[in-house]
């Protein structure tokens, strides 16, 4: 089983993570990639779940990358947002 990630998770760089306002995990709206990213910017890049969905759209699994965004474009970069992974819940999984 593989995590997925909500509004209860933290991207790798820390910054908080957007999601559905009405389908929850643990109380946490469900993100997904291309419509979701990190409070600041930086999109899920995906794929995605490829047979569990919500909202019409795959879930974003823990572990996918997010665009480069926040302090990645500051001189000089903070690399942590350069290449930031999205984290997920342990206690949700879903069949990839």
């Amino acid at each position: 089983m593989v995590g997925i990630t909500t509004t209860n998770t933290l991207a790798s760089c820390l910054h908080s993570m957007t999601g559905s306002t009405s389908v929850f995990a643990e109380s946490g709206g469900i993100s997904k990639p291309s419509l979701d990213g990190t409070i600041v910017g930086g999109n899920i890049l995906g794929p995605g779940s490829s047979t569990v969905f919500c909202e019409g759209m795959p879930m974003a699994l823990t572990g996918s990358a997010i665009m480069p965004h926040g302090e990645c474009t500051a001189i000089p970069p903070v690399l942590s947002h350069c290449a930031a992974i999205t984290t997920g819940t342990t206690t949700v999984g879903v069949g990839i």
